[in-house]
C-alpha cells in the first residue's frame, strides 16, 4: 500500500495528534479565560449599580453571583474596597497556558500563564 491521493496514514496520525493536542489546551484554557471575562463584568457591576448599597449586602450579591456561575475564587482575586463615594475593586487571576498529555504538563518557556488583572473604581 503507498500514498492515496498525496494523504499517507502517518500525516493521518501526525493530524490527529495536533488536533488533539490544541484540543487539550483549548479545553483547559478558554473556560478559565470566559471566568475572567464574567469576573470582569461582575466587577463593573459592583462599581456601577451596587455602588450605594452596603458591603454585606454588595458581598452577599457578589457571593451569589460566583455560585451561580460556578466559579471559585479565593480572596486575593476578586478585591472589593469602599471608598468614599462607592467601591473599587480589582481582579486579579492567573490563567496556565499549559497542554497535558496523561499525568505529564508541557508549557511553551515565557508563556507557561496569562495574568488577568483589571481594576475598576466608581
Amino acid at each position: 500500500m503507498g500514498k492515496s491521493g498525496g494523504f499517507s496514514f502517518i500525516s493521518l496520525l501526525l493530524f490527529i495528534g495536533i488536533a488533539g493536542t490544541l484540543f487539550s489546551m483549548a479545553a483547559n484554557t478558554l473556560p478559565r479565560v470566559y471566568e475572567c471575562f464574567l469576573l470582569r463584568e461582575l466587577a463593573d457591576r459592583v462599581v456601577k449599580d451596587y455602588a450605594r448599597l452596603p458591603m454585606e449586602e454588595v458581598q452577599r450579591r457578589v457571593k451569589f453571583e460566583l455560585g451561580r456561575s460556578r466559579i471559585a475564587i479565593t480572596d486575593e482575586t476578586f478585591t472589593i474596597l469602599p471608598i468614599g463615594h462607592g467601591y473599587r475593586v480589582t481582579v486579579h487571576r492567573i490563567v496556565p497556558l499549559e497542554i497535558r498529555i496523561g499525568d505529564r504538563t508541557f508549557a511553551v518557556h515565557g508563556y507557561e500563564q496569562w495574568e488577568f488583572v483589571y481594576e475598576v473604581e466608581t
